[in-house]
């Protein structure tokens, strides 16, 4: 299994979700970062198991 890092990690629980994910899209890609959106419901059954 490979396993892939992120220089940034967010959930955004906005409804204007998709907006969100593409401004943030585009300026890590601006600045060479890579970005990964985590699902808002992914984060709360993370968070719930700690």
């Amino acid at each position: 299994m490979t396993r892939k890092t992120y220089d940034i990690v967010l959930s955004s629980p906005f409804s204007n979700y998709d907006f969100f994910a593409h401004k943030m899209r585009e300026l890590c890609g601006q600045m060479d970062l890579t970005f990964f959106l985590a699902d808002d419901v992914w984060v709360h059954d993370f968070l719930g198991k700690l």
